[in-house]
């Protein structure tokens, strides 16, 4: 995301203990997660990693960059865990998905021309200005035959908007008003995270899934999803001197230190967890809140257990 200007940093307060506070944050959050309580680790192996680098090599032998591979290996660590009840179709094809997601987020701000025209030349049938992004269009097609018609559309939607606000939020200053509450961050949040295609992925036409009641409960879901990832990220961004995120942007808005939107958060994604729960019970199936409730668990689990996130060195493993 686009660096901001020194006026425009909120470092934590000297009182602050970033490494504590953020730990005790997440073990509350934790502690409080309905499905951390009774989640069971699904088995995560490195096969579908090695396929998805195999198709990405095969079809790009010459321009397929070397930084796809471990983007693939988090993203079917990823799916392995948060996705478990998925054929082995259907992660092959999330999978693929959402490696290039990755792959565009670190590329196209340094470059966003290739990826910006991608809607365009996919929806014209033109090949793509990146070789990668055929494999992602591929990968549409295969959605419609995994997917029922309204979660594939919500998928592919999620992923375009994900596309142009990657490629467009460098150039935009996310502080535009002075310490006065606005809808800005979480407006850019639900663009840039792909969030509702995560979760239109929990939900193929194998499981039989109701999509009114996904619907009913999709804004908790995409919330619960997006600010979670920022929740369990933060420690790493501050390490990195990161403050372009939504934790900060939010905190400037509302004159906040960005631990106390952290904490703020925490309880409000607790509280999306319990009005999703609360719809797919009254309005949906057994195996839609299954799968709903192992999404939660593995996404959570991923976070702490890759070295990415920085977690490991606060004792949160999973016990």
């Amino acid at each position: 995301m686009a660096q901001l200007s020194q006026s425009h940093q909120l470092p934590l307060t000297e009182a602050d203990d970033a490494a504590s506070g953020v730990l005790v944050i997440i073990k509350e959050y934790l502690n409080e997660l309905p499905s951390w309580k009774h989640g069971k680790r699904p088995h995560v192996d490195g096969e579908l990693a090695k396929v998805i680098w195999a198709e990405l090599t095969q079809k790009n032998p010459e321009t397929c960059p070397p930084s796809l591979q471990p983007t693939a290996n988090m993203m079917a660590h990823l799916i392995q865990l948060g996705l478990p009840g998925l054929s082995w179709t259907e992660k092959k094809t999330v999978t693929m998905i959402s490696t290039i997601l990755t792959y565009i987020d670190d590329v196209a701000p340094k470059n966003p021309a290739p990826y910006m025209d991608f809607q365009r030349r996919y929806t014209l049938g033109l090949p793509q200005l990146d070789p990668v992004l055929d494999c992602f269009a591929e990968a549409f097609t295969s959605v419609y035959e995994l997917w029922d018609i309204p979660f594939a559309n919500f998928m592919i939607t999620s992923a375009l908007d994900f596309i142009t606000a990657t490629c467009v939020e460098t150039s935009i200053s996310p502080f535009t008003s002075a310490n006065r509450p606005g809808r800005f961050p979480w407006f850019l949040r639900s663009r840039d995270g792909a969030a509702i295609a995560y979760c239109s992925m929990i939900f193929p036409k194998s499981g039989n899934h109701d999509f009114s009641a996904f619907f009913r409960a999709a804004p908790d879901m995409e919330y619960f999803s997006a600010v979670t990832n920022d929740l369990l990220s933060f420690y790493k961004e501050y390490l990195a001197n990161d403050t372009d995120n939504y934790i900060h942007h939010r905190a400037h808005d509302e004159g906040k230190s960005p631990l106390q939107v952290l904490s703020d958060i925490k309880r409000e994604m607790v509280i999306a967890s319990e009005n999703v729960i609360d719809v797919l019970t009254r309005f949906g199936s057994e195996a839609s809140l299954k799968a709903w409730e192992e999404w939660e668990f593995g996404f959570v689990l991923m976070h702490l257990e890759l070295e990415r996130y920085k977690l490991a060195g606060l004792n949160l493993a999973f016990q």
